[in-house]
């Protein structure tokens, strides 16, 4: 076709917020809106053949293709959806979710993300538009912080994959806050938390969870995790010269006990350790203390983790003479230190603090959660007594030192359920607590448990300890504990308490071992006698005839006397069922100054008597 005309093209530019904005155009005429950067071309008469008089806008780099979209309606390609409305793209996806990675996280482990995980929390939480309080999406991968994460109340932080979406916190923590002093309706989900002396700080928390979230870190059984000190008195002492000397004297030493500069050591230090000696080696002294050097002061420090400074104070007196021609000075009074359980050096997984009941951590849920290689994955301190409530369902707890401590005050409501929850692996304990009332285990599991490196055959501690009875128990729980270290043949073994201080521990294992014949009392199994009643739940197959019955066994507070009953039914049998007994007594096995073990033992006359097998299960309790 033959070019017939040719047009000049004209193109306008101008502000398009200035005055009535970008003016009718020419068919064909281009105009550049220099303020907003945007190009628009004009659509021509409808006598040419335009759908419209108007502009048409033209798409550039400078346009959001998602906002100018309005071709979204839900339900578009169903017949039987009419009333939904056109949407732009934008606003349908801002609805959906939003990253963290839209807001510059780079999760490839070694891009710091702290300001970038900030700058979500504060654009999308703290935002006065309640549409912008979204999910915050994190998706795969490995999120680098070089400061601590700050979460505020109401923030829901989801990870894509709890075992791909992993927060590195290394020594910086995730500190729950807000304004009012009360944080609340927190969530964090499917998330792993990498760390090392970092924590998860909850305190002053209400109504949070924590779904499928991952806590790790670099514990390996065995390290030195709590280091608790006695209470003691350390005085610091002058720098001894020639003529001068050390004294301690008291009721804490068989005898005055004097050192003197020139005679028991060449120098100061030396004299300070010659002291050291003759204390340790006092045979008064060294029965409830013992002496060390630090600095230029002697520590003496109590044998007893229950004795109060003051009263290691009330053992001694310890004068000195610098020096020949000095005064004596004398009756030096020492700093004073009290008992400390040692978890002020311990970093938690997940810590918090209670100090007024108004803003007592509670209501606090950990769902499906893993505490994995970690010191100790549960810290709670506090220091008034009051109730709170926090609850763990289905968490594992795998390689910790301890898993969930309590330093608390006598009386305080740890209103406390922790449900079907697995423990493997815990160097000490799955549950400590210096007091508290009203904690309850459901269903849990503890496996390898209290023995340090050992096997479970070598028990060093106890499964869980309760620091006050008081409503304090456990409910169909299971351990493999008993088979493995208490169903033995030495009469001479020891026994330690598993559940110690429980007013209830129920387990459904069914414990077994064989039955021989034994005219006196063969060793059945050994118990811990600071658990002052039993009930044993069995089922004794002798021969082809069973027995089933329950013994009960109740020990006074003094350990000093026992008694046991046998309840029991049997189907057929005769003498072989009828004279088959249990007896019970008690034992001094770990060699101390009183019974601390139950020789539960059985008679099986070799004449009316036939070998078997048994089977039993376990509650105990205070």
């Amino acid at each position: 076709m033959a070019v017939v005309q040719i047009s000049k093209i004209q193109v306008r530019r101008g502000q398009k917020n200035s005055g009535i904005g970008v003016p009718q155009l020419s068919s064909a005429e281009f105009a550049w809106a220099v303020d907003s950067q945007e190009l628009f071309i004009g659509n021509g008469s409808v006598a040419e053949g335009a759908p419209a008089v108007g502009n048409t806008k033209i798409l550039t780099e400078h346009d959001n293709i998602l906002s100018l979209a309005g071709s979204y309606r839900f339900g578009a390609n169903d017949v039987s959806i009419t009333l939904s409305v056109p949407r732009s793209l934008q606003t349908k996806l801002d609805e959906i979710e939003v990253s963290v990675v839209d807001f510059g996280a780079v999760p490839d482990g070694s891009t710091d993300c702290s300001v970038f995980f900030a700058n979500a929390i504060d654009q999308l939480f703290d935002n006065t538009d309640d549409k912008y309080k979204k999910v915050l999406k994190v998706p795969n991968g490995n999120y680098l912080f070089s400061a601590n994460l700050v979460v505020p109340s109401r923030v829901i932080i989801r990870g894509e994959n709890a075992a791909e979406t992993v927060l590195e916190m290394g020594n910086n923590s995730i500190v729950f806050t807000d304004p009012s002093g009360r944080p609340s309706g927190i969530r964090i989900e499917n998330i792993t938390i990498d760390h090392a002396d970092g924590q998860t700080v909850i305190t002053n928390s209400e109504n949070c969870e924590f779904n499928n979230v991952t806590w790790r870190s670099g514990y390996v059984l065995g390290d030195t995790v709590f280091v608790p000190e006695n209470a003691n008195c350390t005085y610091n002492i002058s720098a001894v010269s020639t003529g001068g000397f050390i004294r301690v004297s008291g009721t804490g030493v068989s005898t005055t006990i004097q050192v003197d500069f020139g005679i028991d050591g060449a120098s100061f230090s030396a004299l300070l350790s010659a002291l050291e000696g003759q204390l340790n080696a006092d045979s008064i002294f060294n029965l409830s203390f013992s002496a060390s050097i630090v600095g230029n002061a002697v520590k003496i420090t109590s044998l007893s983790s229950v004795v109060s400074a003051t009263t290691v104070q009330s053992n001694f007196t310890v004068d000195s003479l610098p020096s020949g021609s000095s005064v004596i000075n004398s009756n030096i009074t020492p700093t004073k230190n009290e008992y400390t359980d040692g978890s002020g050096n311990v970093s938690a997984s997940v810590f918090w603090e209670n100090t007024l009941f108004g803003t007592a951590v509670t209501d606090v849920d950990f769902i499906g959660c893993t505490f994995k290689d970690t010191k100790l994955a549960i810290e709670c301190q506090q220091t008034l007594s009051f109730d709170t409530y926090v609850n763990f369902k289905d968490c594992e707890f795998f390689v910790c030192d301890t898993a969930i401590y309590v330093g608390g005050v006598v009386g305080q409501g740890t209103l406390w359920n922790i449900d079907d929850c697995k423990f493997e692996e815990i160097a000490n304990q799955a549950f400590y607590s210096t007091a508290g009332r009203g904690t309850q285990f459901q269903r849990c599991k503890f496996i390898n448990v209290g023995n340090n490196v050992n096997s479970a055959s070598s028990p060093t501690t106890s499964i869980v300890y309760f620091g006050e009875s008081f409503g304090n128990m456990l409910n169909d729980c299971s351990s493999n504990r008993h088979q493995n270290a208490a169903i033995v043949t030495s009469s001479l073994t020891g026994s330690k308490v598993e559940f110690d201080n429980a007013s209830k521990a129920s387990m459904v294992d069914r414990n077994y071992s064989e039955i021989y014949l034994s005219d006196g009392a063969r060793l059945l199994c050994v118990l811990s006698a600071d658990s002052k009643f039993y009930t044993i739940n069995y089922s004794l197959r002798l021969d082809q005839h069973r027995r089933i019955g329950q013994i009960t066994i109740a020990v006074n507070s003094q350990n000093t006397d026992i008694e046991i009953s046998d309840e029991f039914q049997y189907s057929g049998g005769g003498t072989i069922m009828t004279g088959f007994e249990f007896t019970a007594s008690l034992a001094d096995n770990d060699l101390d100054s009183g019974n601390d073990t139950i020789l539960l033992s059985y008679i099986n006359p070799v004449l009316s008597g036939r070998t078997g097998t048994i089977e039993y299960d376990i509650t105990s309790g205070v």
